[in-house]
């Protein structure tokens, strides 16, 4: 019994000098650094999920911001478990890098204090590594507007680090592996495809029909608001009851019978949304002065105020509080002048703009839930091995969840990063790649939001940007094959040269993140080992 109590003290000890010489130090580095991540994640990936409505000129950059905050933070605390799972776990060989705790216990000496946990001390290491080369990257990437894949940093700064320090043997699974890489090239042909066959008859038959708004196709609209709202609800309750058992006070003699109940909240709220839509929303948004956008700014309002009086413009002889601005179009979304535009091909009509931008907002928003749940991950997975290291000292294999609080910390990163320095790829993503309408922005969104809230339920690690990128591919094409009727003329809606510098950017994404990471983890090596 004595022999038991002096290796765990021994045991103890050798924690101890980890703790105070090595692991606290990186510890409150990598919490700085994991928001400085967070920070570039928010400026760039965040930026894409609201780039199509501030492009449409439905919200204003400060709605972006404030309706970007609270969506990320809700995804990254909500739906982010599974896939930092991924992260931690499904890349780096975290085997390769655990000590063994009998041999250190046998093998301590007093003259050797902090000679131990090598391996962990590279691990922790490698990550820093990871964020260092990821932020620095994506920061760069922000200030040239380049939309570029969060989760190519992080997938590929990982292998640098791993690769670096251990070879092949760092890797996890090669097909694992494979498989992430593979999804990340899936990710857009998929957004691609469903966006194409999805927006290709709604313009179609709907948009662009004699009747826009006939029975059938308010009923149409009706649907889409409707499961637009109930779709995200039912994942968010999925997510949740999976890490947090919010039926556990109920006995269920079938483990799936939450499941039934959560996807009929999901139904029977998309069937009271839709109702609501066909009775009310659409008529009242028919009948509505001037144009829905969400384009007040609090801060210009009270500066102006304080000037005196509230700031209005004069609209066709009246005075009009200034809600709107002008879109990415040229055309000025002042109250009262959009009734008085004839439509232009191509663009969405007055009254089928108002009709589509409260769904492209709800779109919108279900896109930064989306984003936070999954590219949350690539913020903070890194430094979650940093905390279970310091937590733990020898990582156990069944302990790879992230608490919340640590989700919370990358949200709120993310959220600030957006704000601050999101604006430029918000541009770029707006009208850059295709002129944006409301009708196109929401369904680019929406089908980008559907894959990336499957594929984050399930566990896969994808990329938002390339969701996004190939919805809005997919929906030009789908216009201008409505539009034009030739296949050759369609890709004259894709502004291919904007969209060329995007693929430029991924692909230089993976050799400068895995050079950096290599690069870090070989400075960080030799100053702190």
């Amino acid at each position: 019994m004595s022999i038991e109590v002096l290796e765990e003290n021994v045991w103890h000890l050798v924690l101890y000098e980890f703790h105070e010489n090595f692991a606290l130090q990186l510890l409150v580095a990598g919490i700085v650094i994991s928001f400085v991540l967070s920070f570039a994640v928010g400026a760039n990936d965040s930026a894409n999920s609201w780039g199509t409505s501030v492009g449409a000129g439905t919200v204003s950059l400060g709605w972006a911001y404030f309706l970007g905050t609270i969506m990320e933070i809700l995804g990254a605390t909500l739906l982010s478990g599974d896939v930092i799972n991924k992260v931690v776990n499904g890349i780096v060989n975290i085997d390769a890098y655990r000590s063994n705790k009998t041999e250190i216990v046998g093998n301590w000496s007093p003259e050797h204090l902090d000679d131990h946990l090598d391996e962990e001390r590279l691990l922790v290491i490698g990550c820093m590594s990871v964020m260092l080369g990821g932020g620095m990257w994506q920061l760069v990437a922000s200030w040239f507007s380049w939309p570029v894949a969060g989760t190519h940093c992080i997938v590929f700064g990982l292998l640098g680090f791993t690769v670096t320090a251990k070879g092949s043997d760092g890797i996890k699974n090669i097909e694992e592996l494979v498989t992430i890489i593979y999804m990340l090239v899936v990710s857009i042909l998929v957004s691609m495809v469903v966006t194409a066959i999805f927006y290709y008859p709604l313009y179609k038959y709907c948009i662009r029909s004699k009747n826009p708004f006939s029975k059938l196709n308010r009923v149409v609209y009706g649907t889409l608001t409707g499961f637009s709202v109930g779709i995200p609800v039912s994942f968010i309750l999925l997510q949740s009851q999976r890490h947090f058992d919010m039926f556990r006070a109920y006995s269920f003699t079938d483990e799936s019978t939450p499941i039934y109940i959560i996807l009929g909240i999901g139904l029977s709220v998309a069937l009271i949304v839709s109702v609501f839509a066909v009775l009310y929303l659409i008529p009242k948004l028919l009948n509505m002065q001037g144009d829905f956008a969400l384009n007040f700014d609090p801060s210009k309002f009270w500066r102006k105020l304080r000037k005196g009086g509230a700031p209005n413009v004069q609209v066709n002889g009246k005075m009009e509080t200034e809600l709107q601005m002008e879109g990415s179009n040229g055309v000025p979304a002042v109250p009262g002048e959009l009734e008085e535009l004839d439509v232009v091909e191509g663009r969405d009509s007055p009254e089928v703009s108002r009709v589509f931008r409260p769904l492209q907002v709800i779109s919108a928003m279900t896109s930064a839930l989306v984003h936070g749940g999954n590219d949350v991950a690539n913020c903070i997975g890194p430094f979650v091995v940093i905390y279970l290291v310091f937590k733990e000292g020898i990582i156990a294999e069944s302990s790879y969840e992230s608490p919340w609080y640590i989700s919370l910390w990358g949200g709120a990163g993310i959220s600030l990063g957006l704000v601050l320095y999101g604006k430029k790829v918000i541009m770029t993503m707006g009208s850059g790649i295709s002129e944006m309408t409301p009708s196109r922005g929401f369904c680019v969104e929406w089908v980008a939001s559907l894959v990336g809230l499957v594929f984050t339920v399930v566990g896969l690690l994808i990329s938002t940007t390339h969701c996004k990128v190939g919805g809005l591919i997919g929906a030009g094409i789908a216009q201008g094959l409505v539009e034009t009727g030739s296949p050759r003329k369609a890709m004259g809606y894709v502004n291919f040269k904007v969209l060329s510098g995007v693929f430029l950017s991924w692909i230089l994404t993976i050799p400068v993140s895995f050079c950096l990471s290599s690069l870090m983890f070989i400075i960080l090596k030799a100053v702190f080992m």
